[in-house]
């Protein structure tokens, strides 16, 4: 026995010094290994997932190669990057096409319901390899380019291509558009349950959606408003706003997608919408406050025109977005600037114009908050979306309030001209006991004052509220009632004309001549022998 151990323990010390070599030189390995290859991710539930966002575990080259979807390439060469990134940062050349691999562990077992990979937003086109295999891809590889630079992209993982606690290898194939801006750029980068991701994408979608509704009620608000007053355009004009901003706002979701995929389409539609949004607040604020265009006005239109010209007529989305850039956003100083200036000028004159004030410079804060989170100078958020509803809500508020106002002064002008005023419920109570003491006293002498007095208005009031109420004057009213009792008796009794005149209230028997005639277009005589004979 004890030879045997003895013989063991010889044995062991090289096996164990073979170890012990090995171990160090895997140490080693890793060691070189350590700055270019990622460790990798470790998925331990589908359904939790796992977030890998801003986390240095991507592995991207600046060439393109087939062969680099394979799940046994060798990519330790390749650099460590973390997403969202641009890959401008690490390739100041800026490639054509990179490619980025990303080596995840899953769970010991095969998921129940699909995987999915969410990559936020990818400049330009993709392709996703799982495992060696192409899976997906947004946009279309030249020949055909289609570009697809700011749809969201979350893939389904076939549960079939993967290996249960084994090493696979998510690649992807990007090719870029832009100078500044490549790559997988923006966005949260997670693995888990598809399904579960295909909800919160479109319920994180939904508040924009809301929005923009309020935006399209308002919207239509205000151009039924410009219906039925077309004199006033700046109804027309902030209705318009309104639609394009809320057009532009939803042309920047993801929403747009599930009702028509035609990228170039949607994008060219986008981009007019915004040129036009400052141009028709501009015409909306010269409409307002009752300014006439201008040299300005005339600049700012012909180019407007030119710039939605060359987005019609030219198909190069990068030339769109230079035009965008370079030349339509520092134009905005022009519509903005006007807005600004006579907002100020007409603070002292007009009630709402710091309210106004106010709006354009939430406005101003929001594009230019918005165009530097695009070129990526700040990290913000784009504040566009939830912004404006305060911009639109708040401005369509004092929109509102003006036509009110506007409306009701027309129609006491108009109710002026007709002796038409509204009536309350308590003034009408009055006149109808007014018009009941008439019918019973209307023989004798009734004034106007006292008739105001007895149903205590003032007499001016009075008289207008009866002129609605009745269509008549109160004279003519009286005059009536007096002209028919006589009408009556002229042909009932054998009282003599001078005598029905006084008796049914008149003064002088001209003034019932002249009454009678207003009334029945004949004299008292010839009613008398016309209707005596019948």
């Amino acid at each position: 026995m004890k030879g045997i151990i003895n013989l063991h323990q010889k044995n062991f010390i090289p096996l164990k010094l073979l170890f012990v070599s090995l171990t160090f030189l895997l140490i080693l390995q890793s060691g070189a290994h350590a700055d270019n290859q990622a460790p990798g991710i470790l998925l331990q539930d589908y359904d939790k997932g796992i977030d890998f966002t801003n986390q240095k575990l991507i592995l991207i080259t600046n060439s393109d190669s087939p062969d680099y979807a394979g799940l046994k390439y060798n990519d330790s060469g390749w650099k460590t990057v973390s997403l969202p990134s641009n890959w401008r940062d690490f390739f100041p050349e800026n490639p054509r096409v990179c490619w980025y691999r990303i080596h995840v562990v899953f769970p010991g077992e095969l998921p129940v319901q699909s995987a999915g990979l969410s990559l936020g937003t990818i400049s330009d086109i993709d392709e996703f390899y799982f495992n060696g295999k192409l899976v997906a891809g947004t946009g279309s590889f030249p020949p055909g380019r289609v570009s697809a630079y700011d749809k969201k992209r979350i893939y389904e993982i076939p549960t079939k291509l993967i290996i249960p606690g084994g090493d696979n290898v998510i690649a992807l194939r990007v090719m870029g558009l832009f100078p500044y801006e490549n790559g997988p750029h923006k966005g949260i980068f997670r693995i888990g349950n598809y399904s579960l991701m295909q909800k919160k994408f479109l319920t994180e979608e939904m508040p924009d959606i809301i929005f923009i509704a309020l935006y399209l009620i308002v919207s239509l608000y205000f151009a039924l408003i410009f219906v039925t007053r077309s004199i006033d355009k700046e109804y027309l004009f902030f209705s318009l706003f309104t639609f394009f901003t809320a057009l532009y706002l939803f042309l920047r979701t993801q929403v747009k997608y599930l009702l028509f995929d035609n990228f170039f389409i949607l994008k060219r539609i986008e981009y007019l919408a915004l040129f036009f949004i400052p141009l028709f607040a501009m015409e909306y604020i010269s409409h307002y406050y009752g300014r006439r265009n201008r040299t300005l006005h005339i600049i700012y239109y012909i180019f407007t025109g030119t710039v939605a010209t060359v987005v019609i007529v030219n198909p190069g989305i990068p030339l769109w977005n230079d035009i965008l850039f370079y030349f339509v956003e520092p134009s905005w100083v022009i519509p903005f600037g006007y807005c600004f200036a006579v907002s100020i000028k007409e603070y002292k004159n007009v009630n709402d114009a710091k309210y106004l004030l106010i709006a354009f410079i939430v406005a101003w804060i929001v594009f230019v908050n918005d165009m530097l989170f695009d070129r990526g100078i700040i990290g913000t958020a784009r504040l566009s979306t939830y912004s404006f509803i305060v911009i639109i809500i708040g401005t369509a508020l004092i929109m509102r309030k003006r036509f009110t106002r506007l409306y009701a002064t027309a129609e006491l002008y108009n109710n002026r001209r007709r002796g038409v005023f509204s009536i309350s419920d308590e003034n009408r109570e009055k006149l109808d006991k007014s018009i009941g003491y008439i019918k019973e006293n209307f023989r004798d002498d009734i004034s106007r004052e006292g008739l105001a007095e007895f149903s205590g208005m003032h007499y001016d009031y009075f008289g207008k509220l009866f002129k609605q109420y009745t269509g008549m004057k109160i004279g003519d009213y009286i005059n009536e009632l007096r002209i028919e009792e006589a009408a009556d008796k002229l042909i009932t009794t054998d009282m003599k004309v001078i005598d029905i005149a006084y008796e049914t209230g008149f003064e002088s028997l001209s003034t019932f001549y002249r009454a009678f005639q207003n009334v029945k277009k004949e004299t008292p005589t010839d009613w008398q022998e016309k209707h005596r004979k019948k």
